[in-house]
């Protein structure tokens, strides 16, 4: 993943909240990515701040 790109065919009701992914940035091993889902849009924070996650299966 690179920073600030978007993510296409993304979901956008109910969830205008920031959810992490499970991916570890390469170049920050204290942060990690996450999307808002209601925007697609994709960014990192670090690990220590606190987002929303969805269990997927």
């Amino acid at each position: 993943m690179s920073e600030n790109h978007e993510v296409t065919g993304h979901i956008t009701s109910g969830v205008n909240r920031n959810y992490w992914s499970s991916t570890t940035v390469s170049n920050n091993l204290t942060n990690a990515w996450n999307t808002n889902l209601s925007n697609g849009n994709t960014n990192n924070n670090a690990k220590i701040n606190a987002n929303y996650v969805r269990c997927v299966r």
